[in-house]
């Protein structure tokens, strides 16, 4: 798997003919069928735009999906397309910058003790940031011990997974 770029700024560019795949739903089972010359392009949208990725084989789509099923992303979308030759490597782990920006855009006036807390159990994981700064926002907290509360479980007992377990009960 390699990313091409943002979708506002390849699509025309290095992407032509980009046309969705409207028949995946869930977790991919099998490698789409793409006309010679096209392939499975993943639209992986981490609340600042659709990162296009470049899936050479099932298991690189299966990756790309249980990561947004982690709360990696907040939506993706599969398309066929013609894409020029790769320039990058991706690796899909947490992004610690982005991720903050997407807290700060969902709530821009959070007290700083709130926006640490929620940086601090989203760590990088775009879904458990948007969970928690939607809900803090719309609860207007003001301490860190609010974000505690509603997660569950203190910092000394988070794992990486669990930022995946934020994402899934607010998902719901």
């Amino acid at each position: 798997m390699y990313e091409i770029g943002k979708k506002k700024d390849v699509v025309g560019k290095q992407i032509k003919n980009l046309a969705p795949l409207s028949n995946i739903w869930q977790r991919p089972t099998s490698m789409p069928y793409v006309p010679q010359g096209k392939v499975v392009i993943c639209g992986f949208d981490q609340g600042l735009g659709e990162k296009m990725l470049v899936c050479k084989s099932l298991e690189d789509m299966q990756y790309a999906y249980d990561q947004y099923a982690k709360g990696m992303a907040l939506s993706i979308y599969w398309y066929q397309g013609e894409v020029e030759p790769p320039a990058l490597v991706i690796d899909l782990l947490g992004d610690y910058t982005n991720t903050i920006k997407l807290i700060e855009s969902i709530y821009p006036n959070a007290p700083k003790e709130v926006l640490s807390a929620i940086v601090a159990y989203a760590r990088g994981n775009f879904g458990a940031g948007r969970a928690l700064a939607t809900v803090a926002a719309d609860s207007k907290w003001t301490t860190a011990e609010q974000v505690r509360d509603w997660v569950g479980w203190p910092l000394t007992e988070y794992t990486p997974e669990r930022a995946a377990e934020i994402w899934d009960r607010w998902n719901k």
